[in-house]
């Protein structure tokens, strides 16, 4: 089954927690935006360890 999978990765506001958590905030909601979606780990079989 095809999956599309968004993935974000910026670098934080040194030093601004606050400001790193409104970055972040933004990033989901432009990544939402261009259709991607959350699912949960278990919606997704769960985490699975390397070797089990």
């Amino acid at each position: 089954m095809p999956a599309k999978v968004a993935v974000i990765q910026k670098p934080p506001v040194l030093l601004d927690r606050d400001a790193t958590i409104g970055k972040a905030i933004e990033a989901i909601g432009e990544a939402a935006d261009a259709g991607a979606t959350r699912r949960s780990r278990e919606a997704c079989g769960g985490h699975r360890r390397l070797g089990s």
